[in-house]
């Protein structure tokens, strides 16, 4: 495995694991920023670079996603592999997965977490988003969650799920690095 990418709804956990993977010292992970045109939450962030736009540059893979734009830098991934370190990336575009896949040995990990309106818009409060609209397009890309999984379901490796409890989510995520790291 040279590329780890996490994929899955709004509030599913991903930003909880990126964090997870930072406090692993002792593991080969390093997290890799992605850019983003998204406003920045009032929450600490440390998963993105926040730009007024992205650059035209092939050494990005662009994507689109609630209402913001994101992108990886190829060039900042092999800088990780090249230190023998594997990158993990969080991706919700499955043509971009599908390019990384040309590039890297990558493995694909899908967090799911059942929301209900109540539950997204405690979430949505919480990280200080306010502005209807935003949370109009967060509770529309769950509504489709399944169909979006069904459709993707042979890109991903793993899944784990989120069932509210940090830990169990945790649990299920190391699981899953110990027996990559192992090769299966």
């Amino acid at each position: 495995m040279e590329l780890l990418i996490i994929d899955g709804p709004t509030g599913s956990g991903k930003s909880a694991l990126l964090q997870h993977v930072r406090e692993a010292e002792s593991l080969p992970f390093c997290v890799v920023k992605k850019l983003t045109t998204r406003q920045k939450r009032d929450v600490t962030d440390d998963d993105h670079l926040f730009v007024g736009r992205i650059p035209d540059d092939s050494r990005y893979l662009k994507y689109e996603d609630v209402g913001a734009t994101y992108a990886i830098d190829i060039d900042e991934l092999r800088r990780v592999t090249s230190q023998k370190k594997i990158p993990v990336v969080v991706c919700t575009s499955a043509n971009v997965i599908r390019e990384l896949r040309e590039c890297f040995d990558v493995r694909t990990l899908f967090v799911y977490r059942h929301f209900d309106e109540r539950t997204l818009d405690d979430l949505m409060m919480k990280r200080g988003v306010v502005d209807q609209a935003k949370i109009a397009e967060r509770l529309s890309e769950l509504e489709t969650l399944a169909e979006r999984y069904t459709d993707r379901i042979l890109l991903y490796d793993h899944v784990i799920l989120n069932i509210g409890a940090i830990e169990f989510l945790y649990f299920q995520f190391d699981r899953v690095l110990r027996r990559e790291l192992r090769g299966k």
